[in-house]
């Protein structure tokens, strides 16, 4: 029994030793994982769309909005990448529900007008720009938008007149701001997208309540008359980083309370501002002189951050104001006891914008950490 015992465990050793090579080179080469299968909500048939809408725009189809788009209460729409939005009029999308629009860096979401030429002539009369003619409206939140998402997605030509507003904070025969969000409780996050042209909606994007996050986005021929590439109001709070302002008609930024009962808290940091300001001192309507616009302004109690931002070329620099009137209008202070600034790089290539680095009646300050050090050049 002994011997046999012990001729019998080799065998038995050598057995599984088989069996678990078998199974390890069958699993290894004839293994199939399924692939999960992507299941799409109320998918939106492409071609013409308008009216009450709900669902997701399919990636790499093409749509053509021929009246305004309302998406309902609790409703979401989704637009997947290479989602192409064109806009047949002067139309928008009213948002009770909730957005998601995030494409890729190589296939993006649009939303344009269709074979709309780009005049991009520095000479160019702005009245003739069709970055300033408001083609088509653009894209509002309810008070009930619990959420809007924007990544790698375009935006273009937007800023037309409302025909009929149907959200809270438009109003009919305003014109419109490219994304106007207006949630005291929700949330809109803005990241690497591309903004062109606008009106005097606000701005391009208008968060007047509510959470926000807008990074690493372009935004190009902000306003023609009086706006903004990014404005913050009625108690907003949120990060504005890493962006890149071409041309902002009256500032790059602009915080501003409104008089309600709730307090802007923004942090801006790590943004460069080009050649800000210009337009609403050449075709703005009353207000227009002096330091009115240019690279990033608070007022009306709002407060914040400033720090690391690139400010070039603009008319006057961070704007903070600490006065009740300036050549004659009316202005609402800043929260100038919680302001906190610094790190700030100022370049111009011409006296006169230099002289506003600091813009004079203004409250800011020379901060000894700012680039170019202003004990070289101030008084």
């Amino acid at each position: 029994m002994k011997n046999t015992f012990l001729s019998i465990r080799p065998i038995a050793v050598y057995a599984a030793f088989f069996c678990l090579a078998v199974l390890f080179f069958s699993c290894s080469k004839n293994a199939a994982i399924s692939q999960a299968q992507k299941q799409v909500a109320n998918p939106v048939t492409p071609g013409n769309i308008g009216g009450t809408i709900k669902g997701t725009f399919l990636q790499d189809s093409t749509y053509f909005v021929t009246s305004d788009v309302v998406v309902n209460k609790g409703d979401t729409v989704i637009f997947q990448p290479g989602v192409k939005i064109y806009f047949k009029g002067n139309f928008n999308f009213f948002l009770h529900g909730n957005l998601s629009s995030v494409g890729t860096k190589a296939d993006p979401v649009w939303f344009t007008v269709q074979g709309q030429a780009k005049y991009d002539n520095p000479t160019q009369d702005p009245t003739t720009d069709p970055a300033y003619a408001g083609l088509w409206g653009g894209i509002h939140g309810d008070s009930t938008t619990n959420f809007m998402v924007f990544k790698y997605t375009h935006i273009e030509f937007s800023g037309g007149k409302i025909g009929t507003a149907q959200t809270f904070g438009t109003k009919n025969g305003g014109y419109s701001a490219a994304i106007n969000f207006t949630n005291v409780n929700g949330f809109i996050d803005v990241e690497d997208c591309w903004f062109y042209g606008c009106i005097d909606g606000g701005s391009s994007i208008a968060v007047k309540y509510g959470k926000f996050n807008v990074m690493r986005n372009v935004f190009e021929k902000g306003g023609i008359y009086g706006t903004e590439c990014f404005e913050g109001g009625n108690g907003c709070i949120g990060n504005i980083a890493y962006n890149l302002m071409m041309g902002s008609c009256t500032n790059g930024i602009k915080m501003s309370n409104g008089g309600t009962l709730f307090q802007d808290d923004v942090s801006v940091y790590n943004n460069t501002i080009l050649n800000g300001g210009f337009r609403r001192f050449d075709y703005g309507g009353a207000g227009n002189q002096g330091g009115r616009g240019g690279s990033i302004s608070f007022e009306q109690n709002a407060k914040g951050q400033v720090y690391n931002n690139l400010i070039v070329n603009c008319r006057i620099g961070l704007r903070i104001v600490g006065t009740g009137n300036y050549s004659g209008n009316a202005l609402l202070i800043a929260d100038t006891a919680h302001m906190y600034y610094g790190n700030n790089y100022n370049y111009a290539d011409s006296l006169v914008l230099a002289d506003q680095f600091y813009p004079t009646t203004f409250l800011t300050k020379p901060e000894h950490t700012d680039i170019p050090n202003p004990s070289t050049f101030l008084p």
